[in-house]
Order: structure tokens, then C-alpha cells, then sequence
């Protein structure tokens, strides 16, 4: 009676849930890569700072 109407609808069904899955893990691939790369900026930052801080301690002593 309705079999070919409601295999279509399933199929549909099938393929907007395909999307929305697709749809979310873009999302969280995204979401992982930009805060990973904001993590490893602000590490490398801190990384920085110290060797500078660092480089200035050795001036400060071989300087006085």
C-alpha cells in the first residue's frame, strides 16, 4: 500500500541523519584543531617569555 512511500521517507530520513552526523563531527574536528592551536599558542608564548626572562637573568648577572 504505502511501502514505496515509506521506504522513500526512510531513505530521507536516512540521509538528513547522515548529514546531521557529518554536520557534528565537522563541528567538533573544528572545535578540537582551533583550541589546540590556541593551547599550543599560548604554551609557546609561555615558552618564550621564559627563555627571554631567562636570557635576561644571565645579562642581569654577567653585566653588574
Amino acid at each position: 500500500m504505502g511501502t514505496d512511500e515509506d521506504a522513500q521517507l526512510s531513505k530521507s530520513q536516512d540521509q538528513r541523519e547522515k548529514l546531521a552526523f557529518r554536520f557534528l563531527a565537522l563541528c567538533i574536528i573544528v572545535s578540537v584543531t582551533f583550541f589546540g592551536l590556541v593551547h599550543g599558542a599560548v604554551y609557546f608564548k609561555d615558552i618564550t617569555r621564559a627563555a627571554i626572562h631567562k636570557n635576561n637573568l644571565k645579562a642581569i648577572i654577567v653585566l653588574p
